[in-house]
């Protein structure tokens, strides 16, 4: 289930505007980042070139591609269309061209030094608007090679649900937002009973919190366990153990 968020609308005037900058969509694990860009993806573009370097050899692949075609095709100034990316792109995408009804869209940024310094030569050498998203693990450790790309890209935070969007997932907002006053012996019955609603809503959302996996448990069950186990699981942000003094790429 895909809940309303409010920073979509500020999404989709990037995405309806000339491509002059990269849209950049960061922030933690599991709030809904890939869904939301996907979403932009199918409403506001013809077709989508989607690449998650987290996936399975995909970031080792992505930063071999980069250097062979390098090698291959030679290096341009930032400010000229670079050959390297469309044949990058070619290598994942079969059906890849260039064109600027076409989203890019790099998931999991942070898994590939050359995807993440590489954004701002990307957003200049193609016709197609380029969309990454990830999260903050890895980009704060500047030994590992990654370089700010200022000037060419567009930053949007997204973090987990505000209340409000948790209330608009449950199908109440819309009726508790014509409460126009905390006066509760002027309210009428209807007006006093969702906000009661509200209220046990709230006691709710204080404890299994805005991951959206797991509202969506919670508008299908309205099962507090299920959410609390989910939420646990969620939170387990290292795929395994590392070994005490093992270099973490």
């Amino acid at each position: 289930m895909f809940f309303e968020r409010d920073l979509y609308p500020h999404l989709v005037k990037w995405a309806t505007r000339p491509p002059r900058h990269a849209l950049y969509l960061e922030g933690p694990r599991q709030v809904g980042k890939t869904e939301l860009i996907l979403k932009l993806a199918r409403e506001h573009f013809d077709t989508c070139t989607y690449i998650n370097l987290r996936d399975h050899g995909v970031a080792d692949k992505f930063d071999e591609l980069v250097l062979y075609h390098y090698e291959k095709l030679g290096t341009k100034r930032a400010e000229e269309t670079n050959p390297v990316w469309e044949a990058v792109f070619k290598a994942f995408d079969e059906s890849y061209t260039n064109e600027p009804t076409r989203l890019v869209f790099l998931d999991e940024i942070q898994e590939s030094v050359a995807a993440y310094n590489g954004i701002r030569n990307i957003r200049r050498s193609l016709k197609s608007k380029l969309a990454v998203s990830g999260s903050y693990l890895g980009i704060a450790r500047p030994e590992l090679g990654y370089r700010i790309s200022t000037g060419d890209s567009i930053s949007f935070e997204l973090s987990s649900m505000s209340f409000r969007e948790f209330l608009k997932a449950n199908g109440v907002w819309d009726e508790y937002d014509k409460v126009n006053t905390f006066d509760w012996s002027t309210m009428t019955e209807s007006e006093q009973a969702i906000c009661e609603h509200v209220r046990e809503l709230y006691r709710v959302y204080c404890q299994i919190g805005g991951y959206p996996d797991v509202v969506d448990e919670w508008v299908a069950t309205n099962d507090m366990d299920i959410c609390f186990m989910m939420t646990e699981r969620l939170l387990m942000t290292t795929p395994r153990a590392w070994k005490f003094g093992e270099k973490i790429r």
